[in-house]
């Protein structure tokens, strides 16, 4: 239903409300996080055969795995994502080959206490006690080098013995991916750092006014203290470190500002576009967290009343 059609229905009702007039993603306009999956899948075909390959020559069947995911911090938030879906890639590989698995989702599990691991290094994994639990270990090593990437599938078997595999992506489909603008890459980093901590008093316009401050975009103005930027015009276009700006909106049950004022104003940070109009986004001066920093999911296909306008901080020329 788009955006239009609610509020036709709500005003039907009698309750004429401000509804977002940002529109759900067309069919032909695929969001970030569509484009991302898409470019993925046709960058990745033959990796797949590649895992099986590995395993099904040195391993046993239905041998027990535990799979490593290198926790890479020198990639931006675009190449963690690719990561991710590669990573649900791999285990659904392993899966459909009738391996069972365990994982460690990044390279400092909570579970082991042992040195860092580095996913790449045999003796490294090697120092990874199996304890009878798993018979080999699989590590993951997504790079990203001048533009070109790759994964590494390092295995160890129950004898100590090391195997290894190179999986290049194509460049190709990355293409039509749109780049993150440095402004927000420099938003989401400070917002990550901030996280659990409290910025300036708490307020969530701080944060978002602080975070366009150290990115060096321009912050907002009177009369127009909530305009974060450029104002997008469809939901399908919003990106990593657009801010979020929700005026008396009720969203899936919880109410962004303040119950009762209908002219109420909340701000967020988008970390994430999960796709179909599903964000990850940081705020603070919200729920349990109180006011410092944390992260919450978003779905604008419930909002059932308010507006939501998302804003892309916009550069100072130098």
């Amino acid at each position: 239903m788009s955006r239009s059609m609610i509020a036709l229905r709500v005003a039907a009702c009698g309750l004429l409300v401000f509804v977002s007039l940002i529109p759900c993603p067309a069919a032909a306009q695929q969001d970030y996080a569509s484009l991302i999956e898409k470019a993925v899948h046709s960058a990745s075909q033959g990796i797949g055969l590649k895992i099986r390959k590995l395993c099904e020559e040195n391993l046993e069947d239905k041998s027990r795995i535990l799979v490593v995911f290198n926790d890479n911090n020198n990639l931006n938030r675009s190449e963690q994502f690719v990561f991710e879906i590669l990573r649900r890639q791999t285990l659904d590989t392993l899966e459909e080959a009738a391996y069972s698995t365990s994982v460690f989702d990044t390279a400092r599990s909570a579970g082991f206490k042992g040195p860092r691991i580095n996913t790449a290094n045999v003796k490294s994994l090697q120092s990874i006690d199996l304890q009878g639990e798993n018979d080999a270990i699989l590590s993951a090593t997504y790079s990203v080098r001048s533009g070109k990437r790759a994964i590494k599938y390092l295995l160890i078997n129950d004898k100590q013995e090391s195997f290894s595999e190179i999986a290049k992506l194509k460049a190709a489909p990355f293409k039509k991916i749109p780049a993150v603008p440095r402004s927000n890459q420099l938003v989401v980093t400070f917002c990550e750092r901030m996280l659990g901590k409290t910025v300036g008093n708490g307020e969530c316009w701080t944060l978002a006014n602080e975070v366009l401050k150290v990115s060096k975009a321009h912050t907002p103005r009177p009369p127009d203290n909530y305009v974060f930027g450029q104002e997008l015009q469809t939901v399908a276009a919003a990106l990593p470190g657009d801010i979020m700006q929700f005026r008396a909106a009720k969203i899936g049950g919880a109410t962004y500002g303040v119950p009762g004022q209908f002219d109420s104003q909340h701000t967020a940070i988008i970390r994430q576009v999960l796709g179909d109009g599903r964000f990850e986004i940081m705020h603070q001066n919200w729920g349990a967290a109180g006011k410092t920093v944390s992260i919450t999911t978003l779905d604008l296909n419930l909002l059932d009343s308010g507006k939501v306008t998302i804003y892309r901080p916009v550069q100072k020329s130098r």
